[in-house]
């Protein structure tokens, strides 16, 4: 996390989020998480995720984020904007839900060419 401004551990507008996060089909590595967001106002983050899915390609999905469904039970939906590979040019959308207090989360990518 990088923060410009205010207490530490205190998000407000201008401070950014960066991480990675393994992408799992049950018990299997099916590839990465790269997830890039940057605080705004009106209690909303602009993110950008990339899902690199190991030897197909990648999709990237990017929106905004409402604070308010940072915890369990949570749920968002991101624009896909595009991707590589087997993904490339890929449409729709993806939903997210937050499923555990450690910040576990299913991601649901619904595809269109």
């Amino acid at each position: 996390m990088l923060d410009l401004a205010g207490k530490p551990d205190d998000f407000v507008p201008g401070d950014r989020y960066v991480f990675r996060s393994r992408l799992t089909q049950g018990t299997i590595k099916a590839g990465a998480l790269y997830v890039d967001c940057s605080v705004h106002f009106g209690k909303r983050d602009t993110c950008t995720q990339v899902y690199d899915v190991k030897g197909r390609g990648t999709v990237v999905a990017t929106g905004l984020i409402p604070v308010s469904q940072l915890d369990v039970g949570g749920t968002w939906n991101l624009a896909n904007t595009g991707g590589t590979g087997e993904f490339e040019n890929v449409g729709e959308s993806v939903a997210v839900e937050i499923v555990s207090q450690a910040g576990d989360s299913e991601h649901t990518l619904h595809l269109l060419p």
